[in-house]
């Protein structure tokens, strides 16, 4: 994996990005690399892709999130945001992640919305944690392409 997948990978707490697909596992079509998902073999209710062209994932567009491109800011906090996207969406155990996918769609930066609706929730609406508290277990971590 990549130092950005490793990284973020970390951030999540570990083993939620198992699989990784670069440039050289896409298909070139009408004059772009194009993710293919059905080549994954795998249950694309629980993959996530993740990319700043949304040409590149027109085969299974309700499995991406697409994010702005990086323009090279130093203090651009999209991957930081994303970890924490990633782990919040792991922790739910979504039986569909297309659905919550669905909903950011709507949004141009999908980040900042998930941002600023976690800054909304009144504290009442998270469950407290303990170190006794019964952690969520997933037995099959979802695929980031």
């Amino acid at each position: 994996m990549s130092p950005i997948v490793d990284a973020l990978n970390r951030g999540a707490g570990g083993n939620y990005i198992n699989y990784t697909l670069y440039r050289d596992a896409t298909e070139f079509i009408n004059g772009e690399h194009v993710k293919n998902l059905a080549c994954l073999n795998r249950d694309l209710s629980k993959v996530i892709v993740i990319d700043w062209n949304p040409n590149a994932i027109n085969l299974q567009p309700d499995n991406s999130l697409i994010l702005p491109k990086w323009a090279g800011n130093d203090d651009d906090t999209t991957l930081v945001e994303l970890v924490a996207f990633l782990k919040s969406v792991a922790q739910q155990s979504p039986s569909d992640v297309r659905d919550i996918l669905r909903h950011y769609k709507q949004f141009s930066d999908p980040m900042e919305q998930f941002r600023g609706s976690h800054r909304k929730l009144p504290p009442s609406t998270t469950p407290p944690t303990s170190p006794n508290s019964p952690q969520p277990t997933f037995d099959s971590p979802l695929p980031i392409v």
